[in-house]
């Protein structure tokens, strides 16, 4: 007499529920039709794809063949007999099923939780290749996260001087949809607060302030009034600057230049500066651009 077939593979159990769920539907006669019919659908779905999936998958290697053969012909049933295992070994591989309850919440089983280990560990190994790929932090991205995740600036407090328009507004609207909270700093308010209104509407945390950077006493209070509102500053992006052609470029302008472009920068550096060393940790990025001086 021919064995019954033991579920081996997630999608054959998935099939065996959904027989037996459709068995009690049907002999339930307040389980509406529609159900059970939704339960003959999915149940059939899950009964022809490891059929398909064998008949599209390239057959397996030799070795692989034979260890098949050799673990089909083997006696299971001895060994458990002559006390050299605990438990009576199905011929079928079970792993599929075991790994699989890995992704059940708050798991126990045993085995679920040593198989996920030991996949874990073969996974880290940089010795492992597969069809010749190193599985290193190059191939699986830095601690497992990828490039794009480990951009992400979610719970960070960041501000960008001349934010009100061009590179300074391309950069708050980055920061972000990166997830960081963006302060809006321009000399003009109306600016700052039209920038904050489009981060706002994409559902951004974000802030305007009136700033001139060339004043240490408006540098100061933009630090503190973003450390207020967010207790503390993580990138601060120094990007406010003026400039205007040589040739017509009179004194009084030089100085206010080199009064915004330099040292307003450096004491924008230095009082988010201050913030960061206390806190171990932080980004300064100041940017330049001749942008303003390039014809369309």
């Amino acid at each position: 007499m021919e064995a019954a077939k033991v579920s081996d593979t997630p999608l054959e159990f998935v099939a065996e529920y959904l027989t037996k769920a459709k068995e009690i539907a049907e002999a339930d006669p307040n389980v509406p039709e529609e159900l059970t019919n939704y339960l003959q659908k999915a149940l059939s779905i899950a009964s022809g794809l490891d059929s398909y999936l064998e008949d599209v998958t390239d057959q397996e290697s030799e070795h692989l063949s034979a260890l098949y053969r050799k673990t089909m012909d083997h006696d299971w049933n001895k060994i458990y007999e002559d006390g050299k295992t605990r438990f009576k070994l199905s011929k079928q591989c079970i792993t599929g099923h075991v790994e699989g309850q890995v992704f059940l919440e708050n798991v126990t089983h045993e085995n679920s939780l040593a198989l996920r280990k030991f996949n874990l560990a073969v996974q880290n190994d940089p010795r492992v290749e597969q069809n010749g790929v190193v599985r290193d932090e190059v191939f699986s991205g830095l601690h497992g996260k990828s490039i794009l995740d480990r951009l992400r600036l979610d719970g960070k407090a960041a501000y960008v001087t001349g934010g009100g328009q061009g590179i300074g507004r391309a950069l708050a609207h980055a920061l972000g949809e990166a997830g960081a909270k963006v302060a809006i700093v321009d000399a003009v308010l109306e600016k700052a607060e039209s920038v904050a209104y489009e981060l706002k509407l994409k559902g951004i945390q974000s802030i305007s302030i009136a700033a001139d950077i060339s004043k240490s006493e408006d540098v100061q209070r933009m630090i503190d009034m973003i450390v207020s509102k967010w207790s503390t500053i993580h990138i601060a992006c120094n990007n406010a600057g003026i400039n205007s052609a040589s040739e017509d470029t009179t004194l009084k302008e030089w100085d206010q230049t080199f009064n915004i472009n330099l040292r307003g920068t450096f004491m924008c550096c230095q009082a988010a500066g201050r913030i960061m060393l206390k806190q171990g940790y932080g980004k300064i990025i100041n940017t330049a651009s001749m942008a303003s001086l390039i014809g369309e």
